[in-house]
């Protein structure tokens, strides 16, 4: 493995999907929720490089107080190795996770223009035949303001939970029944 990624859920992922044009990377795992990533910029990767350096130094400065100083250059060195090299945690940054009115079993990004400054969209499809559409707030300056993902439609139908097993045609060409493991619809 290159890396992992700090996800919300403990279960087991079941699909990755990057945005097609946009800077998001969406994980959805076995259970109610789409994890939503952002992708940092070049800029904000450098600003967490330089805070990070920053820590390091203020650190070894502490560790020279206390006499616990290890050997200066061979820090330094490091140091300069980790400015030049971008991590891919440090590439990705938790977003908002997306929590569905059921287990979702697949989901899709909508496909909008890149230059637009609206909402991205998501689709999700859950194991309860509903189809939900949430929308995903574009990334503000403001840490005091929580993303937060909104349903703006769905289509909740009633339906088969599993396999459908049979079919079958009224004479007249009406009516359709369907029937599965232990269910049926007309």
């Amino acid at each position: 493995p290159v890396t992992t990624l700090p996800l919300s859920s403990k279960h087991r992922v079941s699909q990755i999907t990057f945005h097609p044009s946009r800077h998001y990377l969406a994980v959805q795992s076995h259970d109610r929720s789409v994890e939503i990533f952002r992708i940092r910029t070049e800029e904000e990767i450098r600003k967490k490089q330089a805070r990070r350096k920053k820590r390091a130094k203020e650190k070894k400065d502490q560790a020279k107080v206390q006499g616990k100083a290890k050997d200066d250059q061979a820090a330094e060195e490091d140091e300069d190795d980790s400015q030049k090299e971008v991590a891919l945690p440090d590439l990705f940054t938790p977003y908002l996770v997306i929590r569905a009115s059921g287990k979702v079993r697949s989901f899709d990004f909508a496909d909008e223009e890149h230059g637009k400054k609206e909402n991205t969209h998501i689709l999700l499809a859950s194991s309860t035949n509903a189809l939900e559409v949430y929308s995903i707030p574009q990334p503000t300056k403001s840490k005091d303001n929580v993303p937060e993902a909104n349903r703006v439609l769905s289509v909740e139908l009633p339906g088969h939970r599993t396999d459908v097993r049979t079919l079958c045609l009224s004479s007249d060409d009406v009516l359709l029944a369907s029937a599965s493991n232990g269910a049926s619809s007309p």
